[in-house]
């Protein structure tokens, strides 16, 4: 019975093998061909790196079909399911190969001499070491951190992210100037110095910048307010810092001329007519913060020209008006359905005229920074503002500008004020690689950076022109990040990673905020999966950006959902963190989240660490 057994179930394996092989070897062939197909632009790729090139050619060729299939036979058979061959396709199809011949017991073809999986993982570290540096020894994962521009004038900051696991240094060019930039540079190459720990610095460029510009402003107004409990009784009085009149004041003080300040005491009184009309009476008082401030009992608004007088036991010492305080924006308030035009021209941005019915006449109005963005929008095509938080559809073309129609903002309504980003993910943008920002940056970045961040990589010819102008200023030795961040980028990757190939040093980061507005946020996803993907298979290191423990940075404490985000980026070679008041404890706990993760998970691959769950005894299973 048993032997019956044996040769009833030992012919279908072998029959299975040879239906799976031949699929197997219509796949090496489909891959070799597309490598015959692409020699022309292989062949444009220096030769130390042109392996890694055949492997993304043969890599796309394999991704090309939907394996589902094959995968579920080949698992069947207890043989591998090509699910983790990005760093070495055709060597995966040539092994699948020869173990489907040993089960169908045909002649093997002869090796291809494919690149295999430990040369393919022995090429990506290289390009991270070239790229990024060394490893640290208790992880392998880099934390790039954006940071702050106090840092230029505060060297202990400098130290203390680099003591709390900062590998690499990024310098936000979008922001500042190169004087302001250099001091931040050298606080840290001095503190990585001292703490005898490698950090290179990183200058992203700012690319086109699509923001909402300048509206109009209003005269400024300075709110004394009296905090009260939940009867309405005064708890404490309201208070404003007192300053003498010159340049633009505090948004918290209230300015008086300078004689009018310099006669002030203690206990003097100050009074008024406010905003409104109502009469009141400040306290002038001395605070532990070493100030003079007016106190009130009363609300009180104050603005520029409002009379005063100062008044000691009962009399009238002097008398003045209040100086100029800052003007005030006013934020267009935007709800599903209204009209927004997005001008061309620089006239200040205004909300909505109604009439006195309250029939809009005339729809709010914001100017873009960059209007040449705009020449590509066609009615129909989206419209993001503030990363998404408001997104529009472009009605029709005006002289001015663009109509907008407003068709997703929270119920309250959403705030839109000056510089906030706009994004245009259906237009196709024919704005230039590289503004006059940029290359004043790039000249910043050839005298004190180890690389590059290149924003809105939208093809190839803009990987090559910013090699072009760096090796013309003399930064030919620079690593390049190309920044994904658009639907074009996307579509465009494998091209875009075979120029990157052809540099000394050059790696991707994928770009999460501006790309999911582009994208879509339900394709967020499956994206930045393809990109890693397509990286490893091109030996090219990934940086993991964007949001990264956001919350974290900023309270101190993380939320759960970043904590999983924060553990999925271990598949990448970078993880960066943007700047925040909580930064040096950010990095820390990230560096120990990615230290932990390091042993259960590498690219795609699951690692079969010792479970720290507990035994059935009872015990812990240990780390």
């Amino acid at each position: 019975m048993a032997s019956r057994t044996v040769q009833k179930v030992t012919p279908q394996p072998a029959q299975g093998a040879g239906a799976i092989r031949e699929r197997v070897d219509r796949l090496r062939q489909a891959a070799l061909a597309a490598a015959r197909s692409a020699a022309g632009e292989l062949a444009t790729v220096p030769v130390q790196r042109r392996p890694s090139a055949e492997n993304l050619v043969h890599y796309l060729a394999l991704r090309r079909r939907d394996l589902r299939r094959v995968q579920v036979a080949l698992s069947g058979l207890g043989l591998s399911s090509l699910g983790r061959c990005e760093g070495h396709a055709l060597s995966a199809l040539d092994r699948l190969q020869r173990a489907l011949v040993l089960l169908s017991d045909e002649p093997a073809a002869a090796p291809g001499g494919a690149l295999g999986q430990v040369e393919g993982r022995r090429r990506l570290a290289g390009a991270r070491r070239r790229l990024l540096g060394a490893p640290r020894p208790e992880r392998r994962t880099a934390i790039m951190v954006t940071i702050p521009e106090t840092v230029a004038e505060d060297a202990a900051l400098a130290r203390t992210l680099i003591d709390a696991g900062m590998d690499v240094t990024r310098i936000n060019a979008a922001h500042g100037d190169p004087a302001l930039w250099q001091r931040m540079a050298a606080r840290v190459r001095a503190a990585a110095t001292a703490a005898r720990r490698p950090c290179r610095i990183a200058i992203d460029l700012p690319g086109p910048k699509v923001r909402t510009g300048a509206l109009a402003t209003l005269p400024g107004v300075l709110r004394c307010k009296p905090v009260r409990d939940r009867f309405g009784r005064v708890t404490a009085p309201g208070s404003v810092r007192l300053v003498a009149a010159g340049a633009l004041p505090p948004v918290d003080a209230l300015p008086l001329p300078s004689e009018f300040h310099a006669a002030l005491r203690p206990g003097d009184r100050l009074q008024l007519v406010d905003a409104r009309g109502k009469r009141r009476e400040l306290r002038v008082a001395r605070l532990p913060d070493g100030a003079l401030h007016a106190l009130a009992d009363a609300g009180a608004y104050l603005i520029a020209g409002a009379a005063m007088r100062l008044r000691r036991q009962g009399r009238t010492l002097a008398r003045a008006r209040i100086a100029a305080l800052p003007p005030h924006v006013e934020p267009l308030r935007l709800h599903r359905g209204d009209q927004l035009l997005l001008s061309t021209d620089a006239m200040p941005g205004a909300p909505a005229r109604c009439d006195r019915r309250g029939r809009q006449v005339a729809p709010a109005r914001i100017p873009c920074t960059l209007p040449a963005a705009l020449a590509g929008v066609r009615p129909g095509q989206r419209v993001c503002f503030d990363d998404g938080r408001v997104i529009a559809i472009a009605r029709r073309r005006q002289r001015t500008g663009i109509l907008l129609e407003v068709v997703q903002a929270r119920a309250q309504g959403f705030r839109l004020k000056p510089d906030q980003g706009i994004n245009l993910p259906d237009t196709e943008l024919d704005l230039p690689a590289l503004g006059d920002a940029d290359r004043t940056a790039l000249v910043f970045a050839v005298r004190h950076a180890d690389l590059v961040g290149q924003s809105f990589i939208r093809s190839p010819e803009d990987v090559a022109e910013l090699a072009a102008a760096l090796a013309a200023a003399g930064g030919r030795k620079l690593g390049i990040v190309a920044k994904i961040e658009t639907p074009q980028a996307f579509e465009r990757l494998p091209r875009i990673l075979l120029a990157l190939l052809r540099l000394p040093a050059a790696g991707v980061m994928i770009a999460r905020g501006d790309l999911a507005v582009e994208i879509g946020f339900p394709r967020l996803a499956e994206v930045q999966e393809e990109i890693l993907w397509l990286c490893e298979a091109a030996h090219l290191p990934v940086i993991w950006g964007t949001q990264v423990l956001e919350t974290m940075v900023k309270t101190g404490v993380p939320t759960r959902a970043e904590v999983t985000d924060a553990a999925m980026g271990a598949r990448a070679e970078c993880v960066m963190l943007n700047r925040g008041d909580h930064l040096p404890e950010a990095i820390t706990f990230l560096s120990d989240v990615l230290a932990r993760m390091q042993g259960h998970q590498d690219k795609k691959r699951v690692r079969l660490r010792r479970l720290a769950v507990a035994r059935m005894d009872g015990r812990t299973g240990g780390r």
